[in-house]
């Protein structure tokens, strides 16, 4: 059940990766932020219901706040790693310095 959960993460973030290419940016998600979205996006009694709702609060939300405020401009490549805590994502623009190898989801170069 988990790999169909990853699967339609995937298809959402891959939502998300489309809209900030017609911003002129990019993201990719660590395998750690993958694995969060997929951990908080199904349980036991809704299933993968909640996964539409952890993708918008732990990376739409997050990368909107980013490009108002200014953090992500036009050409930014951003990374959405784990946070210190390991309970919510953290988005670099730029990457990591010491970022786990990264995953991406959209095949894109």
């Amino acid at each position: 059940m988990h790999l169909q959960i990853g699967e339609i993460a995937q298809l959402l973030v891959e939502q998300v990766q489309e809209r900030l290419v017609e911003r002129g940016m990019t993201c990719d998600l660590t395998e750690a932020a993958r694995d969060l979205l997929v951990a908080e996006g199904f349980g036991v009694t809704y299933g993968g219901r909640p996964l539409r709702r952890a993708v918008q609060r732990h990376l739409e939300n997050q990368l909107s706040r980013g490009v108002l405020s200014g953090e992500f401009n036009e050409g930014d490549h951003i990374i959405a790693g784990m946070n210190p805590a390991g309970d919510d994502l953290c988005l670099k623009a730029g990457g990591f310095a010491s970022a786990e190898p990264e995953v991406e989801l959209t095949g894109a170069e």
